[in-house]
């Protein structure tokens, strides 16, 4: 073998080793923004257990809503963020427009705010999903939320593609 391409095999294994090893000993990236070790409050563990609950308290095949929205304000408040999304997330599924309307603000890149939500970073077109939702379930609030999700989309058409796209939701 020529030198070259011993060397070029060489500096590819250490690349793959150090790879390895950064993946192996990095620092979780799901770490609370408090800080705190990582539970399985955090992985959402208690919004499945609520769920499973709720569905078989339910009345007729259909959970109680409200309460699964009251527990994600609670985890929300508590930072257990994993846990408020997972319920948001079913209650917004399952037709609750105040949940659909919390999850369009943790997409929405006007209200997005890293140290308190789940995303690295906003989505706008989710954002637009789950405001039209709220809105078509009757909170009204949404329609100045869409309105300003416009404005913002029109502001950054020319420089932001996402932006752009999301511009052909109201033509």
């Amino acid at each position: 073998m020529s030198r070259p391409i011993v060397t070029a095999a060489v500096v590819a294994a250490t690349v793959v080793l150090i790879a390895v090893l950064f993946y192996v000993f990095s620092p979780s990236t799901t770490v609370p923004p408090d800080g705190r070790p990582v539970t399985d409050a955090d992985r959402g563990q208690q919004a499945r257990e609520t769920i499973a609950e709720l569905r078989e308290e339910s009345e007729a095949g259909r959970p109680n809503l409200d309460e699964a929205f009251a527990r994600a304000e609670a985890h929300r408040e508590a930072g257990e963020l994993a846990d408020a999304q997972i319920l948001y997330f079913f209650a917004a599924r399952n037709g609750h427009a105040q949940a659909a309307f919390r999850l369009g603000t943790s997409y929405d890149p006007l209200h997005h705010d890293p140290e308190t939500s789940l995303l690295g970073k906003p989505d706008a077109f989710q954002a637009f999903k789950y405001y039209t939702q709220a809105l078509e379930g009757g909170v009204t609030e949404a329609q100045d939320r869409l309105d300003a999700l416009r404005d913002w989309a029109e502001r950054e058409a020319y420089a932001n593609a996402d932006a752009e796209r999301l511009l052909l939701q109201w033509n």
